[in-house]
């Protein structure tokens, strides 16, 4: 574990997930991208940098105040300083703050 000391991380996610996160939060269960990696399946990645705008992703912010982190270390390119969680992230504990859709960026 790794002490983290910005309490707020964000979290990049398809849009299509948004209803599941908004009703059930962060969950490992529904950590589909690393399916075929068992060492990536179940992780929730972090990033103290906001992510750009991407097509049908959503950005999520994530208080991680009380919540156990390591350092990534994996070779994903995204800047900042990136974490991940093996813990899920209940829906209080998260706020969608910027979407992508009808090709333009809109904000919740």
């Amino acid at each position: 574990m790794v002490t983290q000391t910005n309490p707020i991380l964000y979290h990049e996610s398809p849009s299509n997930n948004r209803d599941s996160i908004l009703e059930h939060g962060l969950h490992r269960r529904f950590s589909e991208l690393y399916e075929e990696d068992e060492d990536l399946s179940g992780l929730t990645f972090l990033t103290d940098t906001m992510p750009e705008f991407s097509p049908n992703f959503d950005v999520w912010e994530v208080d991680v105040s009380d919540i156990q982190l390591w350092e990534d270390s994996t070779t994903e390119p995204f800047p900042g300083q990136n974490w991940y969680c093996t813990a899920s992230v209940p829906p209080d504990k998260i706020k969608l703050v910027a979407r992508l859709e009808n090709k333009r960026t809109a904000r919740p």
